[in-house]
């Protein structure tokens, strides 16, 4: 636990907090918006929008026709708004037809405002297209994947992805639809399996193009690369110990995989080997 003179053990960066349900709603969320400023602190700031901007536009795994232009239309205020104010957009897409919906909007909106150096995500992409996907390189857009993607019915296309050229960063998105523990995500990107042992996914990625997507594309989804995402002189001193190599286990084992050893900004954060105990007999 942290006290008033120690930093927090872990890192939170969170999305601005309303909800819109109608034109009114969206109204109200563009005034709180443009009344709000992103803060990209070190261990606790405000990265953007998301994951649902407007909330009748609730994408989902059955989802099969476009959003109606009235929808869209009310999306595209907050959104815009959001782009005026320099704040990253999330949005949950899980179907390539919603995606496109939006892309059409985004490069629009692009020849206005550049949304390059916004970094906006498209979240989950249960289905994606080449097309898609090179229309989200094209806007240099980039695609934040999930774990809960583990279901039959998503089957997330992450060599296409990953070859596509597109910044993509792995998440468990942990807690209430899928467990918290990255490890089990990165055994599905690279096995293709879920935690049963069923193959659901036709396109895997490597070990370490699956550790990347993890680690420092995800430090790039959340401006912080100068920072975070890789061991280097300079850089918070994020980092854990593991109990076994994640590079060598065979790939059913990437799953078990766990911490022995968890530091944030060069502090122990977690220690199941003693090491703090060790460190203060010194």
């Amino acid at each position: 636990m942290s006290t008033a003179d120690e930093p927090l053990p872990l890192r939170v960066w969170h999305t601005l907090k309303y909800e819109a349900y109608d034109s009114q709603g969206a109204d109200a969320a563009v005034t709180l918006v443009q009344n709000s400023a992103p803060d990209n602190g070190d261990y606790l700031g405000l990265l953007g929008l998301g994951e649902h901007i407007y909330l009748p536009m609730f994408d989902n795994p059955g989802t099969t026709e476009r959003y109606s232009d009235e929808i869209i239309d009310e999306f595209m205020k907050i959104a815009t708004a959001a782009a005026e104010g320099g704040f990253q957009v999330h949005e949950h897409t899980m179907q390539d037809i919603t995606v496109q919906s939006l892309l059409d909007r985004y490069e629009a909106l692009n020849e206005r405002i550049p949304l390059a150096p916004l970094r906006w995500t498209f979240i989950h992409v249960f289905s994606l297209s080449p097309e898609s996907i090179e229309r989200i390189r094209a806007l240099d857009m980039t695609i934040a994947v999930h774990s809960v993607a583990s279901l039959a019915e998503a089957r997330v296309p992450l060599r296409d992805i990953q070859d596509g050229g597109v910044v993509w960063g792995l998440g468990t998105d942990a807690t209430i639809v899928a467990h918290y523990q990255p490890f089990i995500t990165l055994g599905w990107a690279v096995s293709g399996k879920n935690v049963s042992g069923n193959t659901v996914l036709d396109q895997t990625v490597s070990r370490e193009e699956a550790l990347i997507a993890h680690t420092r594309a995800n430090a790039w989804l959340l401006f912080k690369e100068d920072d975070l995402g890789t061991l280097e002189a300079g850089k918070f001193a994020d980092l854990v110990v593991l109990d076994r190599d994640y590079l060598t286990v065979p790939e059913n084992e990437i799953f078990d995989i766990e911490s022995v050893l968890t530091m944030v900004g060069g502090r122990i954060a977690y220690d199941a080997i003693g090491a703090l105990d060790a460190a203060s007999e010194e």
